[in-house]
């Protein structure tokens, strides 16, 4: 975070742009451009001078006055004295940015943060044992609404094309998250969306936790990061796991293996997090706090029924709870622009039909359905193959950026690993 006398340049900085550009009539929508574009409000600014300046735009402009001289004597005398003092300061105090998006991008930081810290400030003697969890919730969305404040300007005319060219170049970039399947990449037209909710449903016993490691464990591979929730088992039996995948050696039963896998572990971007009772704002807190040191390309939850509420509301039932999770986690995947693996559970009913699994199978499913951008139900098999192995079979019901489709698979029980059938 920058400092005080920072933070003021910046801000000095900002202004200086406005009141510069203000005597020039072409420029009028490029600042009414940025203005939108970012969001700034008298409120964002802290010195006062500098508030009446952007307010007097935003009054001006709306009543449709865009005559800077008419402008100027609408200020008061103190004001007009400081836009002129503005008006000629010299480039070289533009210290930090010669670039205007770097300088406004930067600028809106700033305001964020300010506005955070005035929120908490304002609810500083406010709260109490009795209404506790009701401030706490209201503080969550506050700042929430604060860090999703993005470039969300309408673009019409000659900058449309551009703008469509450069989102297109933007999302074939995000399509880098190979699932290290290739029957499944097909399907997922190159590999997961790095702003998706991807849900790996089945019934225990069936291998999602194992299929959702082998996917991790290639991204691991191409020396991408990764980050693992595991609320059902110990980072000790997480890293037997990934290292039976890596070395198709039971890590369990053997020390040198175990050894050997625990020093390549060591060497790449894993990061395990064991904590029982996680929320998924515990979560979004640890993943922004990884990204901000390290590339993030994949997380991992182990699994959605033993996450904890992030608040204990009165007559809230278990589907209202599954819906703010699923929901906190979907924002989560495309504020941080890292697919999510969600493993779910699946309804016992599916043991006693024998069939195809469906979207309703998922236990507390119409959330779920509705927030996940995919959904895969992995099953098994009864009979065993000679070797000891099982015929798998990944069912991809849901994909909202691509086709839907059945991936055949062999799982070895005993190293976890996943492989391709023809």
């Amino acid at each position: 975070m920058a400092s005080n006398l920072v933070e003021v340049d910046i801000e000095k900085q900002v202004t200086s742009f406005f009141v510069k550009n203000m005597t020039v009539e072409v420029t009028h929508a490029m600042i009414d451009e940025l203005l939108f574009r970012y969001k700034f409000v008298p409120e964002d600014f802290e010195l006062p001078s500098h508030k009446e300046i952007v307010m007097h735009w935003h009054r001006l402009r709306s009543n449709g006055v865009d005559n800077w001289c008419k402008m100027i004597m609408e200020m008061p005398v103190e004001v007009r004295n400081y836009a002129n003092e503005l008006c000629i300061l010299p480039e070289t105090e533009w210290l930090f940015y010669s670039d205007i998006e770097k300088l406004f991008i930067e600028y809106r930081k700033i305001a964020n943060e300010r506005r955070a810290k005035r929120i908490v400030l304002n609810a500083h003697g406010k709260i109490n044992s009795d209404n506790m969890l009701e401030h706490a919730e209201y503080l969550k969305q506050q700042i929430e609404e604060i860090e999703t404040k993005k470039d969300t300007a309408p673009i019409t005319g000659s900058e449309l094309g551009k703008f469509l060219l450069k989102e297109k170049f933007h999302q074939s970039k995000l399509l880098t998250c190979s699932s290290g399947f290739k029957n499944l990449d097909h399907c997922l037209q190159g590999g997961f969306s790095r702003t998706s909710l991807n849900v790996i449903a089945g019934r225990p016993g069936q291998g999602k936790t194992s299929f959702a490691l082998n996917i991790i464990l290639a991204a691991l591979f191409r020396k991408q990061g990764a980050a693992i929730f595991t609320l059902e088992q110990s980072k000790l039996e997480t890293c037997e796991a990934v290292i039976s995948i890596m070395h198709g050696e039971d890590a369990k039963k053997d020390t040198r293996i175990f050894s050997d896998g625990s020093q390549q572990l060591s060497e790449m971007k894993l990061h395990i997090s064991d904590m029982a009772k996680l929320t998924t704002s515990e979560i979004a807190l640890e993943v922004k706090r990884l990204k901000a040191n390290n590339p993030i390309d994949f997380v991992m939850i182990d699994y959605l029924g033993l996450l904890a509420p992030c608040t204990v509301k009165k007559n809230q039932t278990k589907q209202l709870e599954i819906a703010d999770m699923t929901r906190e986690l979907k924002i989560l995947a495309k504020d941080q622009e890292v697919p999510i693996l969600l493993l779910v559970q699946m309804n016992r009913a599916i043991e006693e039909k024998k069939r195809k699994p469906l979207l309703s199978d998922l236990r507390d499913s119409g959330s779920i359905e509705q927030d996940a951008d995919t959904v895969m139900f992995v099953t098994q098999a009864e009979e065993k193959n000679m070797d000891g192995s099982v015929n798998s079979t990944i069912f991809l019901e849901k994909n909202r950026h691509g086709m839907i489709g059945i991936c055949r698979m062999t799982f070895r029980g005993w190293t976890k690993q996943f492989m391709e059938r023809e």
